[in-house]
């Protein structure tokens, strides 16, 4: 099953590693470094490896920490197939408090990538840094023992995931110049009780504090110019905007104020809220907003919200009760997606699109209601439990896969006035019955496409596991991106005279395709043939094709001269 990226972007999701505690004796070591980039003169490799506590003052560059302090705070760790993973206490380096707060930068002010699952407990960082993270890599990131970090100063920026999963990280002090705390920078952070901005910060960017469980208020410095509090939570400084909520707030239902306009990105991530009320003053809730927040049972969003961003109540898997105001357009990506708890869902007439896994892997949804209003469809892949849907008349615009993995929708019904689509056996069509769209799960060993069929869509046939054989009209001209992909127990497929082109996925996962047998004299081209990463029809390793007597042709164009067992029909 593929996702869209975005949906495995960042979470709390995360099975902390055990730590295996064995007494390590104390070795301190204190270096003074006149150059930059001698700290491997300064350190055997024995010392690298058993230093317990290291202080550098002096000057260091990216060469000294990338070739040697990652190495000395890098830790490994094994696999547990109950506890998942481990950290091996018994294994070096030892490393455990850092100490470069007498220490200058050279070359830059920015530490991009450090430690990764260290055992660090005690960090102070270089007394110029400026800039901590990358955007996509987290400096200290799973640092399952790190309970202090001391910040210079002069840093100015905390990047995206920059202490994602620092479990024991309680103590956390910003500095008097810090501007701006990354998206996730400290997701998943389960003790930290109390955050304190000074009035340099500007931004907190989207789920900077997601699933804090501990963190049970926000406070500011006096006047502050950007950001308010109100009862703990963080909001604009003209209170108009809820920017950031403590994911332990002492209680387990939240009225957000009147005169809330926008519930900031991720304002609301992995939070243990229960219940919440929203004001009639309310006009967006941005993207990740409630993502998460797995024990929200019921939401009614007022007319008032006119715009849900993506992913915007993802993975709330309690919630139960859904109601959605005749005032959205959109329903974006993945803005319910993994709600597995929601049984029965209406979109309102105003909603005209429904994205991508909107819905998708809503586990017990079984009832879906859409109204005419609706223009462009998508959004409930892997739902398994859903039974019935129609599509209205209005609807002109269907993107597969639409219904993969939905194992008890055994039929689409299309409301007789659709001028766009058109159902013929459970399957659905365009209504010109030139392109087969969907078609719905089966125990079916075969399938037999309809007369005039030119083109199977993208992913039309996906994961159709019963299906044996497929019956292909002479009118076939075109096969989809990842058509018949995952069909595991395929095993024979006829290509007629027309067949021009096939996606270079299209039978991915079909590992039981023996027979395929193509009629078209000129071979027909394959889609993205010198992708590197795929290999056209690299899962069937059983496969023999059997083509016209041309099979010089075949055996000279890019993608078909890949096979060994390619004859003529005559050998047959």
């Amino acid at each position: 099953m593929d996702m869209d990226t975005d949906f495995l972007k960042f979470g709390p999701i995360k099975s902390f590693p055990k730590v295996e505690h064995k007494a390590v004796e104390t070795f301190k070591k204190e270096i003074h470094l006149e150059k930059a980039g001698t700290l491997h003169q300064f350190l055997t490799l024995n010392e690298r490896e058993y230093v317990t506590h290291l202080k550098i003052t002096g000057y260091l560059n990216i060469d000294d920490i990338d070739n040697v302090l990652d190495k000395m705070t890098t830790c490994y760790e094994t696999s547990d197939a109950d506890e998942g993973p481990i950290i091996r206490e018994d294994f070096p380096p030892y490393l455990k408090v850092l100490d470069l707060g007498e220490s200058e930068l050279v070359g830059t002010d920015c530490i991009e990538e450090f430690t990764f699952q260290s055992r660090l407990e005690h960090v102070v960082l270089p007394s110029n840094l400026k800039v901590l993270g990358h955007w996509y890599d987290g400096v200290f990131a799973d640092s399952d023992l790190l309970e202090t970090i001391i910040f210079p100063d002069s840093l100015e920026e905390i990047k995206t995931v920059s202490f994602q999963y620092c479990i024991k990280l309680k103590n956390v002090r910003f500095p008097k110049n810090l501007k701006i705390i990354g998206e996730f920078a400290f997701d998943g952070c389960v003790s930290i009780t109390h955050i304190h901005l000074p009035a340099s910060v500007e931004q907190v960017q989207c789920a900077a504090f997601s699933g804090c469980d501990a963190l049970q208020k926000f406070t500011l410095d006096e006047n502050h110019p950007w950001f308010s509090v109100n009862d703990g939570v963080l909001f604009s400084k003209d209170q108009t905007k809820l920017i950031a909520f403590p994911g332990g707030y002492p209680h387990k239902h939240y009225c957000v104020p009147h005169g809330t306009k926008i519930i900031g990105e991720g304002a609301f991530s992995a939070s243990l809220i229960e219940s919440i009320e929203f004001p009639d003053t309310l006009i967006e809730i941005e993207g990740w907003s409630f993502q998460f927040c797995e024990n929200l049972q019921r939401l009614v969003i007022p007319p008032s919200v006119q715009i849900i961003g993506e992913l915007a109540f993802r993975q709330c898997k309690k919630l139960k009760s859904l109601t959605l105001p005749n005032s959205i357009s959109v329903l974006p990506k993945q803005v319910f997606g993994g709600c597995k708890n929601l049984i029965e869902i209406e979109i309102p007439p105003s909603v005209k699109t429904i994205e991508a896994y909107a819905f998708g892997g809503s586990k017990n949804l079984e009832t879906v209601i859409l109204h005419d209003g609706l223009e462009e469809l998508n959004g409930f892949e892997y739902c398994p439990r859903l039974k019935h849907i129609r599509i209205p008349k209005t609807t002109r615009i269907i993107h597969a896969p639409v219904f993969t993995g939905c194992t008890s929708l055994k039929k689409i019904d299309i409301d007789q006035e659709n001028p766009y689509f058109i159902e013929i056996d459970g399957m659905l069509l365009t209504r010109d019955k030139t392109k087969l769209l969907e078609v719905p799960f089966s125990e079916n060993h075969s399938v037999k496409i309809p007369d005039g069929v030119e083109i199977i869509g993208d992913f039309c046939f996906q994961e159709l596991i019963h299906l044996e054989t497929v019956h292909i009209p002479s009118t076939l001209r075109i096969i989809g991106h990842r058509a018949f992909e995952g069909c595991t127990n395929l095993k024979k497929i006829d290509l007629p005279k027309t067949i021009e082109s096939i996606d270079y996925r299209a039978f991915d996962d079909c590992p039981n395709l023996a027979h395929m047998q193509i009629y078209a004299e000129k071979p027909p081209k394959i889609t993205n043939p010198e992708n590197s990463n795929w290999g056209f029809l690299k899962d069937s390793g059983k496969l023999i094709i059997h083509v016209p007597n041309v099979l010089d042709a075949y055996l000279s164009e890019p993608g078909w001269n890949e096979f060994k067992n390619i004859k003529n029909i005559k050998n047959m």
